[in-house]
């Protein structure tokens, strides 16, 4: 909408991200983008070297931080927080949709000057509806829960923690991250798709990650382990992965 020209930097990859900074220094201005927590592999954006780049280049720093967010963090505060960074974006994004109640709407955080002058100009933003009263109300609770007691969000990382462990000793190699996405390599888009119908049949519904989301012949499926399931469970949905993988064969 902005008609600003978009260049993509290599994933993680801090020389690359300077390089274009270098490239663009005649630019009006320059804006870093990235995910806070990514999607597909549940690891963090190297938030720091970012955040030191576009101080060095002059550039503005937008973190979309919708999967961090109520999850990571000391009472949920987000990816900056488990980084333990103190500087923060001038823009932080992030969803309702998640882990804030599971509603419509997000938000945009940061610089007060700079969300001032998107207000006024943001023609997304003017031409949006508010979130309902009672979404309001969900997001505000959930918010007070996060501040007041951690129990949850212990239950949710023992949880992911005990389902990783008994992958593992499956043979299931869970891929390796600090975040409580729980998710599988399983080879091709086929794979994903046949594991999928398989395990929906068996009552437990997965999310399949394919080609261009993930590299080709790199299919995940993605499991979302909530701090409500019980062991029981979890020890149901690792032998289910596991006879889903022999119904390949």
């Amino acid at each position: 909408m902005s008609e600003a020209s978009v260049v993509t930097y290599k994933h993680k990859d801090n020389e690359n991200l300077e390089y274009h900074l270098k490239c663009s220094q005649n630019s009006r201005f320059r804006i870093v983008a990235t995910d806070g927590v990514f999607n597909s592999s549940g690891d963090c954006a190297n938030l720091n070297h970012i955040q030191q780049l576009s101080e060095e280049y002059d550039a503005i720093t937008v973190v979309d931080d919708a999967l961090g967010v109520g999850i990571l963090g000391k009472n949920g505060r987000g990816t900056f927080s488990h980084l333990g960074l103190e500087k923060k974006a001038e823009l932080i994004t992030g969803t309702f949709a998640c882990a804030l109640g599971n509603v419509s709407g997000g938000f945009v955080g940061g610089d007060k000057e700079l969300v001032k002058w998107l207000r006024h100009t943001s023609r997304s933003y003017i031409l949006s509806e508010p979130i309902s009263p009672i979404n309001a109300v969900i997001v505000s609770t959930v918010i007070d829960v996060l501040e007041e007691d951690q129990s949850a969000l212990e239950r949710l990382y023992s949880n992911s923690t005990y389902a990783k462990t008994k992958m593992i000793k499956k043979a299931l190699k869970p891929i390796h991250n600090d975040y409580p996405f729980v998710s599988i390599n399983v080879g091709s888009t086929l794979n994903a798709q046949k594991m999928v119908e398989y395990l929906f049949e068996k009552n437990i519904l997965v999310s399949g990650l394919c080609y261009p989301n993930t590299p080709e012949g790199a299919s995940l499926l993605r499991f979302n382990i909530s701090a409500n399931h019980t062991e029981v469970q979890i020890d149901k949905l690792v032998d289910s992965i596991d006879e889903a993988f022999s119904y390949l064969e």
